[in-house]
């Protein structure tokens, strides 16, 4: 039994390239779309946040998802790093839970909630 990040089950058996959203990134961005939308991780990286008074805020997951169409950076939840450290890039996911911040003059989709749908999509 599949389980998605938070525990969700999964039951998507399709082909994950068809399971993409094209335009998921721009509603994401919006916010004018239900949760569920599916992406691509495109790049996962491990980042050390400054912290204005000195040395380091704490750890964080920045993550690029595309939809085949844009690309969107994005940071994940302090609650889900563990599972997202784990997950490949390239990986096929849905994305349960988000909200849209402004930071620094940018857009940054902060993810709190996601399931696998396929980890090794691409993988030779």
């Amino acid at each position: 039994n599949d389980r998605g990040l938070g525990g969700r089950p999964l039951d998507e058996r399709q082909d994950a390239m068809e399971l993409i959203h094209a335009g998921a990134i721009q509603q994401m961005r919006a916010q004018t779309h239900e949760r569920g939308q599916v992406v691509q991780l495109i790049d996962i990286r491990h980042i050390k946040a400054p912290n204005p008074s000195g040395g380091n805020v704490g750890d964080r997951l920045r993550i690029v998802m595309s939809d085949g169409i844009y690309f969107q950076q994005g940071m994940v939840a302090q609650q889900l790093h563990e599972e997202v450290r784990h997950i490949p890039v390239n990986a096929i996911v849905r994305m349960d839970n988000w909200t849209v911040n402004h930071v620094a003059g940018r857009l940054i989709i902060i993810v709190t909630g996601m399931s696998v749908i396929q980890e090794n999509f691409g993988a030779r």
